[in-house]
């Protein structure tokens, strides 16, 4: 699904504010600290991958792939927003 930039930096600062409420991280950093990259670099989000179920995933412009806790995950375009029986 794609979002502008603003709707991309809202999301990722939910999830940012829920890392720093679950101790994650410190409430000094950013969203963008905690991401490693900033909303204009995010070309799309998706919100299932095959083998894992639901969830948020970021999708850079550049081919990487991070979810909603930020850690980078598999890059394949084709298991993402599936459902596999």
């Amino acid at each position: 699904m794609t979002f502008t930039p603003e709707a991309f930096r809202s999301i990722m600062e939910k999830y940012w504010r829920m890392a720093v409420h679950d101790g994650m991280i410190s409430a000094a950093s950013t969203p963008e600290d905690f991401y490693g990259f900033k909303p204009d670099d995010v070309e799309c989000m998706h919100y299932r991958l095959a083998g894992y179920g639901y969830g948020t995933w970021f999708r850079l412009r550049d081919g990487r792939v991070f979810d909603r806790s930020a850690r980078p995950s598999t890059p394949t375009r084709s298991i993402y927003d599936v459902t596999i029986h």
